[in-house]
Parts: C-alpha cells; structure tokens; sequence
C-alpha cells in the first residue's frame, strides 16, 4: 500500500515564515527518504499544543482527509508537535490505530518512528508522561501559591469580588495588597448564606439580578461568576466546601 503522507506541523507566529520552508523540506526529505507520497502540509499557526489534535484548525481538516482516504499516513518533525497531552496522545494514537493509519514523528537524533509500533508507542507514552507530570508539578505549585496568598490577603492576578487591591511600601518594598470592600463584602456574606440555606448558583445568580447589584466589572450575573465567589472566599478562609 502506498503511504499517502499528510505532513503536519505546528508554527509559532513569530517563526511562521521561516518555520513554514523550513517544514516544507523537512516533509519533502521525509518522504523520499522513507519512499512516501507527500500529499499534503497541515499547519496549525500559534495553535496551542494543549488542544487535542483534531479539534485544532488543521487538525480537523487532516482528520477528514482521513476519513475520505485522501491521506493514509500522518508524520511530524517531532512528538509535541502532534500531542502536549498523554490522554489525548494514547486516545488519538488508539484512534487511528484501528483505522490502520501509521503516525511517524522523528526522536531526538532525527530518526523516524512509527507511534504505532510498539517501540515507537512506548517511547512516546515516556515522553507525554514526562510532560503531563512536570505540567502537574508546575500547576500545584502555582495552587499552593495562590492560596498562600488568600489566606495573607496577598494580591493575586485578579481583583476578587469582595475586595480592592491596593499598593502599599513596606521598607521600601513595594507590595500589592487585597483589603476588604464593605459593601462588596455584604454581598459575598449574603451569597454564602444562600447557598448554605440551598439555593442553587442559578437561583443565587437570579435573585443578585432581580436585586441589581452590581457585578464587579458591570455585567451580568451568571452561576459561574457566583461559584468563583464562593470558592474564593472559602479558599481564603480555609474552611473546606459547601455542600
């Protein structure tokens, strides 16, 4: 069977130009040297590589010339250019395994390797778990950090609902601070007391509506914009979930 190859790759904005004849002879040496037929480029321009691969622009365009045959074969310049994410990467790669499609991506020394092989599978499920625990590492940290600073009224990225950020020296330090907005504060003790007597985040959302208060940036009231509410003042007092 002939290998009917879709070359995909992902390219910043910055490096679009250069990273795009770049890829091209990349594809071009790729398939004369492993007797494949380039068929088609795919490139998903500043696409984060968090998104699964078929739901990416390109993405879905190749998985449909899939589905017609147009293509029977994807290859990469390198794994993270198809998958950031070991769910999606053993999904995907169970996906097109029963659709008898090869996947090729090149490893560190420029070799290509079938990730539906057996030796190509494992070494990129190393690789994906690699990632997915170092992103983990990274996103507890930044939790830990976060709560830290709630608990010590610390200025996070956001001005909460409830609170006022405000810039104060302390020798000769500057630091951003979060004190308490009174009339904010109302409102947030106000909503906290609706969802321990069991009204839904809907239900709370509806009654700030009909009472027009005010959001904090003038919009509306939405179950999420409640929610966030509530876990923001639970984090920052500690004190566990409401039921």
């Amino acid at each position: 069977m002939i290998n009917k190859t879709g070359y995909y790759i992902r390219v910043s904005t910055d490096d679009q130009k250069e990273g795009l004849e770049l890829y091209r002879q990349r594809a071009a040496q790729f398939c004369n040297q492993y007797n494949h037929q380039l068929i088609e480029i795919y490139s998903d321009d500043d696409v984060s590589g968090k998104i699964e691969l078929f739901k990416r622009p390109e993405g879905k365009r190749m998985y449909n010339d899939l589905i017609s045959g147009k293509i029977n074969t994807i290859a990469s310049p390198d794994m993270s250019r198809l998958f950031r994410d070991l769910r999606d990467g053993v999904n995907t790669l169970h996906d097109l395994e029963t659709m008898k499609v090869k996947v090729f991506a090149s490893n560190l020394y420029g070799d290509a390797f079938d990730l539906t092989s057996l030796r190509g599978f494992s070494m990129i499920i190393d690789e994906l778990k690699e990632a997915q625990i170092e992103r983990m590492r990274v996103s507890q940290r930044t939790t830990d950090a976060m709560a830290y600073r709630r608990r010590n009224s610390m200025a996070t990225s956001h001005e909460p609902y409830g609170y006022i950020k405000e810039t104060i020296t302390i020798k000769n330090r500057t630091v951003h601070q979060l004190n308490e907005c009174p009339n904010e504060m109302k409102v947030v003790h106000g909503i906290i007391k609706l969802k321990e007597k069991g009204y839904s985040l809907k239900d709370i959302a509806n009654v700030l509506k009909e009472s027009k208060v005010p959001t904090k940036k003038g919009g509306k009231w939405h179950p999420v914009t409640v929610q966030k509410i509530i876990s923001y003042q639970l984090a920052k007092n500690d004190v566990g979930r409401l039921p």
